[in-house]
């Protein structure tokens, strides 16, 4: 079985040695065995793990959804429909976010175009404009 040190764990997911600690003992990551000298020896479930975590972060799940998942995750199979119900409710919230940043993005296109526009009225540089931006640095 491959075993990864905390150094090789953090290198591959990107999180500092001090955020792994942190997550273990939040209980993310489960169970975490030791070897004889006391050094954590993280398995391939632990990096499956972490880097599902860490999309669950990424797209704006709290810790307390991330520490249900992973209660729900060392419960075993039993735990999957309601490992469902907690990821579709997450994945609800996140489309309705980029509802939202996509209704936001509109309105930023829309507001551009308008002072696009007034540059044009009074005469000025369009600085989105190339030909324009090309021609005022010569």
């Amino acid at each position: 079985m491959t075993t990864y040190s905390i150094q090789e764990l953090s290198q591959m997911t990107g999180l500092p040695a001090s955020t792994l600690r942190y997550y273990e003992d939040l209980g993310l990551l489960g169970e975490v065995p030791k070897n004889a000298s006391g050094h954590r020896e993280y398995q391939e479930k632990h990096l499956h793990r972490m880097r599902f975590l860490l999309l669950l972060k990424n797209t704006g799940m709290p810790l307390t959804g991330m520490q249900a998942f992973a209660e729900l995750d060392e419960g075993g199979y039993t735990t999957v429909p309601e490992r469902i119900l907690l990821l579709e409710s997450h994945r609800l919230n996140l489309e309705d976010k980029i509802g939202e940043l996509l209704s936001q993005l509109n309105y930023l296109g829309e507001k551009i175009k308008y002072y696009q526009g007034v540059c044009e009225k009074y005469g000025l540089p369009d600085p989105l404009n190339t030909a324009e931006a090309d021609q005022q640095v010569v």
